[in-house]
């Protein structure tokens, strides 16, 4: 048996000696006392701040945005050393709490800096505009001497030989990484569980996905186990976790921010490309690694990259009247899938807000949303997928090898119809990852080298990548709908006969199943730059259910009445079958969208106080 072939019973070992090792790493003080968190308490937002491992100081340094944090760094008020510990500790807590890590290197951030610390001391000037900041990282993303298993068992003891283009790039503009975080398998549906480390569940309530791809930063992140984190986003996977789990983020223009060294689930796959994003507790936290990635003229280390470095104009929205009474539009439905009411509620508020703060609101009708959801999901052939009923990325030519699986023989892992959970998982650090607990489809995941792609016959990407040709028609078609596609054009889908800056949706239906992510996708597909924002939470005294039929069609009515009448759960896990309550307290997200390239102006948009 060679060192990357194992029997089918020894996948299950390999995986838990792997989580118990990571779990050795935890400092030893921040383990929580049994029984301090029981596994019915949903909501463990509040468990760092008051379980006493923390210290006040270490609190302060982690309730910080990352402006404040920058500056008190910059200024020699806190050390490198002190910040990057107390993250390191509320990491830890949150990782017991919601199962959010997968690689644990601490104490190398800690060494690191330290250095940083005495560099500082020595000449008086911060390295770079992260200096000192500890940066949490997907768990795709390159970092020399790191392990990335990509969520296979099969993949354990690969380890990045050096860093990624971007972790250079922090590195040297003074960023601390750390941790790396938990992933969906092979990237490939919108939550963050596997077979190497389970499930990653949401801190604000853990019957709860945090979404995915990149849950694991989102839970991370809202539980302030990190200031600023990094995650990927090929069709909603930097969006989602942000929109459920609280934060800021941004689904940046293709080739603005550097993906060498990244693994990913089909490497020269161009379809659809995914992108690196920022995610962080403030609008401060995005601005600040974007730019700072910007400023390093990134082209230099990936030969990917435009050579177009932060523009200063933009931000200031020279193009859009300085930011003065700009107008939005708003999808509050995409004519496919209604959102639920919390989503119906926020885009109200938000409206409100926005007029009150003298810009205009109009209504923006998405070009052909169907047709746009079926650009990007077509089905592969069924001889190469583990389960015919699955469909993934089929515009993006997805297709499993089998070599991934045979590598370790482990099971598919599911992607759950609905976002909600059965229970509470077990705490992480007893290496016993939550077990899927309601009605899912196997789904196993994706390739990630080319060469390791199934040969099909003549005509396969004609006929299962059909999406190739249609997708530029589609692209082109959202563009008179923003009033963009020239000078002083009106906005195609509304009466003012006035551009369109910015259009302002929703991230995700509240609960909807994980298949349905047309609200995030149809702007990888356009290649449009996207912020999501928290907006409020779900209230069931605000957000009751409404009766409904008048529905789009089959698909509306489905996706209504799962998030209606909870039904896709167990009834064990709810006072009553259609319990409202089940989603109480679940962060409720938008996004705010640009043309491409317009990626300092969407964070300018969002900097309006009427949007933050």
């Amino acid at each position: 048996m060679t060192s990357t072939e194992h029997s089918s019973t020894d996948w299950a070992s390999r995986a838990a000696a792997k989580r118990a090792a990571r779990d050795a790493l935890l400092p030893a003080d921040t383990l929580l006392p049994a029984g301090l968190v029981p596994e019915s308490q949903t909501d463990v937002t509040a468990v760092p701040r008051t379980c006493g491992l923390l210290s006040a100081h270490e609190l302060e340094i982690t309730d910080a945005d990352v402006p404040a944090i920058l500056a008190k760094l910059a200024a020699g008020e806190w050390t490198s050393e002190e910040v990057t510990r107390a993250f390191s500790r509320r990491a830890s807590i949150a990782h017991q709490l919601t199962n959010c890590l997968t690689e644990v290197f601490f104490e190398r951030g800690i060494a690191h800096a330290k250095e940083l610390d005495e560099e500082l001391k020595r000449t008086g000037k911060p390295r770079g505009p992260l200096h000192g900041l500890p940066v949490s990282l997907k768990e795709q993303i390159g970092v020399e001497g790191v392990e990335r298993s990509f969520g296979f068992v099969g993949f354990l003891g690969r380890v990045a030989e050096v860093d990624s283009a971007l972790v250079e790039i922090l590195v040297a503009q003074g960023a601390v990484p750390y941790c790396a975080t938990n992933i969906a398998q092979g990237l490939f549906f919108g939550e963050a569980v596997n077979n190497v480390f389970g499930e990653t569940v949401n801190p604000y309530n853990r019957k709860l996905t945090p979404g995915g791809s990149s849950g694991g930063e989102g839970a991370l992140l809202a539980l302030r186990g990190s200031p600023l984190g990094v995650g990927s986003d090929i069709g909603g996977s930097v969006r989602i976790p942000a929109g459920h789990c609280g934060l800021y983020s941004l689904r940046p223009s293709y080739q603005r921010i550097p993906y060498e060294g990244t693994c990913n689930s089909q490497e020269g796959q161009d379809s659809i490309r995914s992108v690196l994003g920022p995610l962080s507790t403030s609008l401060g936290g995005v601005k600040a690694l974007f730019k700072a990635v910007l400023d390093a003229e990134p082209w230099r280390l990936d030969p990917q990259v435009l050579r177009q470095g932060w523009s200063a104009e933009r931000y200031a929205l020279a193009e859009h009247g300085d930011g003065k009474r700009l107008v939005f539009g708003m999808m509050w439905d995409d004519g496919v899938v209604r959102p639920v009411p919390p989503y119906t509620r926020a885009m109200a508020e938000t409206k409100a807000a926005l007029e009150g703060a003298g810009h205009k609101v109009v209504d923006f009708v998405p070009f052909e949303a169907d047709e746009g959801k079926q650009i990007f999901v077509r089905p592969v052939p069924r001889r190469v997928l583990a389960n015919p009923s699955s469909r993934p990325l089929g515009a993006t030519a997805w297709y499993v090898p089998r070599s991934w699986l045979t590598r370790s023989r482990p099971p598919a892992r599911p992607v759950r119809h609905a976002r909600a959970r059965g229970r509470a998982p077990r705490r992480a650090v007893q290496g016993r990852p939550a077990r899927p607990r309601a009605q899912h489809h196997p789904v196993v995941g994706a390739a990630c080298a080319q060469r390791q792609i199934p040969q099909g016959p003549a005509g396969r990407v004609e006929r299962d990548g059909g999406g190739n040709g249609e997708r530029p028609a589609g692209r082109r078609g959202h563009l008179p709908r923003c009033g963009r596609a020239g000078a002083g054009a009106p906005h195609a889908a509304v009466s003012s006969g006035r551009p369109c800056h910015s259009r302002q949706l929703l991230a995700r239906c509240a609960g909807s199943p994980s298949r349905y992510h047309t609200y995030t996708h149809w702007c990888n597909v356009a290649d449009f730059p996207t912020a999501a924002i928290p907006v409020t939470r779900v209230d069931p005294a605000l957000d009751p259910k409404v009766a409904r039929d008048d529905f789009h069609g089959a698909e509306d009515k489905f996706f209504w009445e799962q998030c209606a009448s909870s039904r896709h759960l167990p009834s064990r896990a709810l006072t009553s079958p259609d319990d409202p309550a089940v989603y109480a307290n679940s962060p409720i997200g938008l996004q705010v969208v640009g043309l491409k390239g317009e990626d300092e102006a969407v964070l300018a948009w969002v900097r309006c106080d009427n949007l933050r």
